[in-house]
């Protein structure tokens, strides 16, 4: 029974010498790939692009764990989008223009339901997600505090473009509301 304890023991040693040098390469790649190109420009299309989050890490990656922001700028009113997606319980801090903007809300760990694309998880309650309305002009979007339960994640950010172009029904219901406001002016002043 002493055996079977020691051997458990030089097991547990291995698997923290082994976390211990992935998370020791992982630094230096980050480290690495500290200075990192241009942003990459997002389309208003409502595609996604997918980036890595990893856990305790203030920042979005590549595949190759090279930091990653994104930009986007526009004439108009719109929409960023950010879920997580393939297994559940990945969220991510992020910021805007270099300041913290939010974050994604926090779920559970759940590796029973599977997302196999952005469009799948987000509008799921399962998956971390968030979406913000931004006013016209120039951002750039970079991560922040992320949450990976398995270490590493995966996420996706996407841009919508706002419709501003009010409802029919809106406007009659705004010439009802005018008329209304005229009649009782002009009754108070009938009356006075």
């Amino acid at each position: 029974m002493a055996k079977a304890c020691c051997v458990m023991d030089g097991e547990d040693k291995v698997m923290r010498d082994i976390l211990r040098s992935t998370l020791l390469v992982t630094s230096l790649a980050i480290a690495a790939g500290a200075v990192q190109a241009s942003p990459v420009a997002l389309a208003a299309d409502g595609s996604w692009f997918s980036f890595n989050v990893l856990d305790g890490e203030s920042g979005w990656y590549t595949d190759d764990l090279s930091p990653l922001e994104f930009s986007f700028s526009s004439a108009s009113a719109f929409t960023l989008r950010i879920t997580d997606y393939i297994t559940a319980g990945d969220d991510t801090g992020f910021k805007v223009n270099g300041n913290f903007f939010d974050r994604t809300n926090a779920v559970p760990e759940d590796f029973a339901e599977v997302a196999f694309t952005p469009d799948e998880a987000f509008g799921n309650p399962l998956w971390s997600q968030g979406s913000w309305l931004f006013a016209p002009g120039s951002y750039t979007f970079s991560g922040d505090q992320a949450r990976a339960p398995g270490l590493q994640g995966l996420m996706a950010i996407s841009v919508l473009r706002s419709q501003t172009v009010p409802e029919p029904s809106a406007l009659g219901l705004l010439a009802v509301a005018l008329a209304g406001a005229a009649f009782a002016a002009r009754r108070r002043q009938q009356r006075a």
